[in-house]
């Protein structure tokens, strides 16, 4: 199964007069007709100049992509299908040299292949490709359903992209795709990159010399501290941040800047205790609830809570027109003019009612256990105070809209945040309720008093009140009613707040729902849309659902957003910008150890490449990042996805010879060092794989910037290709991948060989 079907013996070929046709171009439209066995003279077909570099061998890449409007092998009842397969052919006369087959593709007629074989020792004078589709078929001979033949003479030296026109097709205009590059098979034109690339590393290194000579001593001595600085920094492991402002105070030190999943957990904390304490204080003040050992531990844990959180604001750095601000005594002055006081006076309540109830252990059972509001009204009312708390819901409930970045999901947000706050509001209004006919009974008829003539528990107390306060506010009716002049007072007073709330509520429900179907209805239009030109335009069921799902693939999966085309990112100052762009994008470019060194040691020059050097992009299952001669655009580093890290990223193929790479590494490195560097090998992606690039134009303009300076970093990157070339040229070409070049131990070794050679060179800035 894995070679495929065994291939018949394929007819003779068809003789035809050779076609005058001259030599195509490297990508055509319409189908090439070569259908013949190469001519015996093909001085005749291409020119004198030209003969030479036919006469040599070569080593070909083949892509067979495609076969369209095949015809029906396999008839079935209401039509029929094929089961179509390629097989390549290399013919050196009637000799048969190498040879490849395809997969088979099964019940199509327009097959979809792209499979990649290597032809060596190709003679372009004497040579021909052949092209062989077939029919699989089971218990029997597989059906030919056309072939093609290509002389050697007509491939153009650039290579060759286009349609070929099957002969013996049995349909007309039956064709197959196939794709044709050169792989060279000798060193000459690797050497000659490298010792060009090696002449100008060289020429640099100078040059810098140069311009660090015609600085004055002060840029020299301003060079020579920055880099010292910087190595201290990466021997000691500290880096000061970007964008801080931090003082030499002792307080200072405990400072530190939140961090996003560290605060989004704390602040869920909080809204779990704000939540519980508008929940019990109510219902405690109604409902004269005994305070017993459960209650007590919750209020315990409630009160250390807040204390403690009163400790953490004051060492949390607060974000100040864009940068933290990390100086304690700035940040418990700005603490002082909102929340301290309040804080303060609502931790001394939460204590106090906590030493009370302790205070209360060592007294007869009637008082033991009891709530400590029986004491009096006025202490009950102080435990309200803590419902002042609940102010701090908004800022919180910002603080998850910012790190919430789907806009569906923060309409469900908002959403469930309405819906909360109506229930806490019909919680206390119902807790009102219950006390005010408590209250009134004790002086005249009340609710409680008519509603409730036997003994009822305090669930079924709770509940009702909690109905009549629900059914102020939606179209539902209710059995309890008031009875005197203050619950009917309080009755109309509730009507016209549900009134507003209650519209307000379904308004905006009514907006989020809008919104939400507002966000699906392009998607939706795009999908009708793509029906309507597959209807309008005839298009088979088989392409179509090839095509739905592929979009559908697409569609559904998360991708890298390119910050360009964020406004509010480019509109950022350079400072917040620089630090956006570090945080993003340094962790994965910090894999490649070259990168990682130019971090620490020159933050300009990273900084430099984030804003000229930078490209990010999302490359699904199947799609190619380069081919066999491309020019390569830069260095690609592949971002690490711990759940799915021992999934292969990237599929590199060299020859026969293919290597994984998984998140976290990076290929073609040699982009950014050798000028003018074109692939060696196919890489596609084997699932969906993020990708950050520094490309190679933007690493030269800044090379080039930092030469003008003088900058010492410079020097060691020289130095570095100067490594990079002597172990690149050991390995090509017995090690076959040469845009995968090494491991990351052998990266770090050339690294630090390159930082000893400055050293030695006697560059002042890297003595350490």
């Amino acid at each position: 199964a894995e070679h495929g079907p065994a291939v018949p013996p394929e007819p003779p070929l068809c003789d035809v007069p050779v076609s005058s046709t001259p030599l195509f171009e490297a990508t055509t439209a319409q189908p090439i007709r070569w259908s013949v066995p190469p001519p015996s003279r093909p001085g005749g077909v291409i020119s004198a100049a030209n003969r030479a570099s036919h006469l040599c061998t070569h080593r070909l890449r083949i892509e067979v992509m495609s076969a369209s409007l095949l015809r029906v092998a396999d008839w079935m009842v209401g039509g029929g299908t094929s089961d179509p397969y390629c097989v390549v052919k290399h013919r050196q006369g009637n000799e048969a040299k190498d040879s490849f087959q395809t997969k088979v593709v099964p019940d199509t007629l327009n097959p979809v292949w792209h499979h990649i074989g290597y032809v060596s020792n190709f003679d372009m004078g004497r040579d021909t490709l052949e092209f062989w589709v077939y029919d699989e078929d089971f218990g029997k001979a597989a059906d030919l359903l056309g072939f093609a033949l290509l002389p050697g003479h007509a491939i153009p030296r650039v290579g060759l992209e286009g349609s070929l026109e099957l002969v013996n097709a049995g349909v007309d205009n039956a064709s197959v795709k196939v794709k044709i590059t050169f792989v060279e098979e000798d060193q000459a034109a690797i050497d000659g990159l490298m010792a060009k690339a090696e002449q100008k590393w060289r020429s640099t290194r100078l040059a810098t010399q140069d311009m660090a000579d015609a600085f004055g001593t002060l840029e020299k001595q301003s060079h020579m501290m920055r880099f010292r600085s910087a190595l201290t920094s990466l021997d000691s492991g500290q880096m000061e941040k970007v964008g801080t402002s931090r003082a030499n105070g002792g307080l200072d030190r405990c400072v530190t800047a939140p961090s996003a999943s560290r605060l989004l957990v704390w602040n869920c904390v909080l809204v779990v205790a704000i939540l519980y304490d508008a929940f019990t204080i109510p219902l405690a003040l109604a409902f004269d609830v005994a305070m017993d050992s459960s209650l007590f531990v919750l209020s315990t844990m409630a009160a250390l809570l807040w204390t403690f959180d009163f400790f953490v604001t004051m060492f949390t750095a607060l974000p100040t027109h864009g940068i933290y601000e990390m100086r304690f005594k700035v940040i418990v002055a700005k603490y002082m003019k909102s929340w301290m006081l309040p804080d303060i006076f609502m931790i001394v309540t939460d204590w106090f009612f906590v030493v009370s109830w302790l205070s209360a252990e060592g007294q007869d059972s009637s008082t033991h256990g009891s709530s400590i509001f029986r004491a009096s009204k006025t202490v009950r009312a102080v435990r309200a105070i803590r419902l002042l708390r609940l102010a701090k819901v908004s800022a919180l409930s910002k603080l998850v809209d910012q790190l919430t970045h789907s806009e569906v999901s923060v309409m469900i947000f908002e959403m469930a945040k309405q819906l909360v706050i109506v229930l806490i509001f019909t919680h206390m209004v119902g807790c009102g309720w219950f006390a005010l006919g408590q209250y009134t009974g004790e002086e005249g008829p009340s609710w409680v008093a008519s509603a409730f003539p036997m003994e009822h528990d305090r669930s079924y107390q709770y509940f009702t009140s909690f109905h009549w306060a629900l059914t102020q506010y939606v179209p539902a009716s209710m059995e309890v009613t008031p009875t005197n002049l203050s619950e009917r007072a309080f009755a109309v007073a509730i009507d016209m707040v549900g009134l507003i709330a209650f519209s307000t509520l379904i308004s905006s429900i009514t907006t989020r729902m809008t919104q939400i179907r507002s966000l699906n209805q392009a998607k939706a239009q795009q999908d009708y849309d793509l029906k309507s030109f597959f209807v309008q335009n005839a298009v088979s069921l088989e392409l179509r659902f090839a095509v739905l799902s592929f979009v559908g693939t697409h569609k559904d999966s998360k991708t890298r957003m390119n910050y360009d085309s964020i406004e509010v990112v480019r509109n950022l100052s350079s400072q917040l910008k620089a630090r956006l762009m570090k945080e993003v994008f340094f962790p994965s470019l910090s894999e490649n150890p070259l990168v990682a060194c130019l971090i620490k040691l020159d933050t300009a020059f990273a900084e430099d490449i984030l804003d000229e050097a930078l490209a990010d992009f999302v490359l699904h299952r199947g799609e190619m990042l380069f081919s066999t001669g491309d020019k390569a655009v830069g260095m690609h580093v592949t971002v690490s996805e711990p759940w799915v890290s021992k999934v292969p990223c990237l599929l590199y193929q060299r020859c026969e010879i293919e290597v994984a790479v998984f998140g976290g590494h990076w290929i073609s490195e040699a982009a950014i060092l050798i000028e003018d560097w074109r692939h060696r090998g196919d890489c596609e992606a084997a699932r969906r794989t993020e990708l950050i690039s520094i490309t190679s134009q933007g690493f030269k303009n800044v090379l080039g910037k930092h030469i003008a300076r003088g900058s010492p970093t410079v020097a060691f990157l020289s130095f570095y290709a100067t490594h990079f070339l002597e172990t690149f040229g050991t390995l090509e070409p017995r090690f076959m991948c040469s845009d995968i070049w090494c491991d990351r131990d052998s990266a770090k070794r050339i690294v630090r060989e390159a930082l000893e050679d400055v050293r030695q060179a006697g560059s002042p800035q890297f003595d350490t």
